[in-house]
């Protein structure tokens, strides 16, 4: 009985969710102005809000980065510790060409694949947080079809002291989206930064999905002429982990 009421009231909040936020519009302009990035590993940022962190810069907008695994996993048959190594060096190329000052970059070193809510994590992002004090948090959405993805929602939850609005971003799994954002004006610019990322692109081409993917956003959007958009759930912190 507990566990059909429970059931039924995830329903019944998903439905309200549903019908506050996902009627889809675009933004000029985005909200500001310290911006947060939460990467599971040193490529989802780019990949999936790339275009928007370049239009933050472009405001005028402070944004920080932080890789919360050391995606390690991420190179069949090199070891651990080298591929970490690589894949820092990628990360920070690619965040250099959007823009992103090394110095706001962080890299919380969690283990690939192994990403947890636990004591150490918690209180690494919780300093983080009260360190940048950011006004918008981006992370994957708890959808996406990957178990790091999927922790840092509940990292990010354990973390949170006071609410923020969110921007959820999509990789693996497209989800219902609220908002667009044009980032056409700068596709080579993002794809240049993806393409940083060549350990990645040499056993899946990334870079060929999310152009895909982006372009599909973009196209079958009405309202605007656009050549790629990147879609995000937009929302209020409270409602997100509610939801969640």
């Amino acid at each position: 009985m507990i566990h059909q009421q429970l059931i039924q009231k995830y329903l019944c909040l998903k439905e309200a969710v549903y019908k506050k936020y996902s009627r889809l519009h675009h933004v000029e302009h985005l909200e500001g102005p310290r911006v947060l990035v939460l990467s599971p590993h040193p490529d989802d940022d780019v990949f999936g809000c790339g275009g928007a962190i370049i239009r933050h810069l472009a405001q005028g907008h402070e944004v920080f980065v932080c890789y919360l695994t050391d995606g390690s996993g991420g190179i069949p048959g090199k070891k651990a510790q080298e591929v970490a190594a690589i894949r820092q060096q990628e990360a920070t190329e690619a965040a250099g060409i959007l823009g992103v000052l090394p110095a706001n970059l962080h890299f919380m070193g969690a283990p690939d694949g192994h990403l947890q809510a636990n004591t150490e994590t918690v209180r690494q992002l919780a300093g983080l947080l009260g360190h940048i004090r950011p006004d918008l948090i981006y992370l994957p959405s708890f959808t996406d079809n990957h178990t790091d993805h999927f922790q840092t929602n509940i990292l990010l939850k354990a973390a949170l002291k006071k609410p923020v609005m969110l921007s959820v971003y999509e990789i693996w799994t497209p989800f219902v989206p609220n908002r667009l954002v044009d980032i056409s004006e700068w596709i080579d610019q993002k794809t240049a930064a993806m393409r940083a990322h060549q350990s990645q692109l040499a056993a899946l081409r990334y870079d060929e999905a999310i152009l895909g993917l982006n372009s599909y956003r973009a196209l079958m959007y009405p309202k605007k002429r656009m050549r790629y958009a990147e879609a995000f759930l937009f929302v209020d912190s409270r409602e997100y982990f509610e939801l969640f």
